[in-house]
């Protein structure tokens, strides 16, 4: 949900690039909703903003240097810190933590992890930011937490976790409770029913990078997954956005990877006679 803040005053592109399969056709560059699209690049419409919803997911690693004793209570410190080391690094204090989901597959009947042994841990969280943040800034911390460290406290010790790109850890917000995999393994699980009129917006590449549409004919969806069937690639949970008309959306430079487009002929400062419309928006608010 966008507040009235500082909004970005610019020229606004609407740029599109000779693509082909089978025959010449146009595509729009096109930004992540609430962006604009500038000679600058993608940029929020409102450069400061509030009540802005997110979904992060992430895996978490490490070597247990003690033994854990009692999972549970470990697992609860490990959502805290979690928490505490997002709201650090985006500098944020209003946050609204939302459903979670902390989840491994070591079972926690056992109780007991010994020391030495390699834990990997799914972490699926929703939150809110009340407070007015620079969401450029903001989005672009949020993209960096992925393969950074964070450490726990736990018991008058402290744990290293590595934090990584995790496909489980998305997935797991959808596991029936009462499955046996799931009952079996550990995990604690806070899922509240959405009331406010937020949007929660999946942390990715695609929040900041310059898109492109692909047809609902042009691929094929699987769980977590993104088939292009021109050319039989799939893509991850991470690279890709269902719009709600059903279209995919997929960052620029995935698009040219894919398909090969050269970059000199798509590139920002040499679109030439690539250009198909122009519009020039001066954006103001009150």
């Amino acid at each position: 949900m966008l507040e009235c803040g500082k909004a970005v005053t610019s020229r606004m592109f609407m740029w599109k690039y000779r693509f082909s399969l089978v025959q010449n056709e146009y595509r729009n560059i096109m930004c992540y909703p609430g962006r604009i699209l500038t000679s600058a690049g993608c940029l929020p419409l409102l450069q400061t903003t509030r009540n802005l919803g997110y979904i992060i997911s992430l895996g978490l690693t490490t070597e247990l240097a003690n033994d854990i004793n009692e999972t549970v209570p470990f697992f609860i410190s490990i959502k805290t810190a979690f928490r505490s080391h997002l709201k650090r690094q985006l500098h944020a204090r209003k946050v609204n933590f939302t459903s979670s989901i902390v989840w491994a597959c070591s079972n926690c009947t056992e109780n007991i992890w010994h020391q030495g042994i390699a834990l990997n841990i799914s972490v699926y969280q929703d939150f809110v930011i009340f407070d007015y943040v620079d969401r450029l800034e903001l989005e672009t911390k949020l993209l960096s937490i992925c393969n950074s460290n964070f450490l726990v406290a736990h018991k008058h010790q402290n744990y290293t976790f590595k934090l990584s790109k995790d496909v489980e850890a998305l997935r797991i917000e959808s596991y029936n409770s009462s499955k046996m995999g799931f009952i079996q393994s550990c995990f604690i699980r806070t899922i509240k029913r959405k009331t406010d009129t937020y949007v929660y917006s999946k942390v990715s590449r695609l929040l900041t990078c310059k898109q492109i549409e692909l047809e609902i004919t042009e691929f094929r969806k699987h769980p977590l997954k993104l088939i292009i069937l021109a050319k039989a690639i799939e893509l991850d949970y991470d690279e890709y956005d269902i719009m709600s008309s059903g279209k995919a959306r997929i960052c620029l430079e995935t698009f040219r990877y894919i398909f090969k487009v050269n970059p000199k002929l798509t590139s920002d400062h040499d679109i030439g006679g690539l250009f198909r419309s122009f519009l020039l928006v001066h954006l103001s608010f009150v």
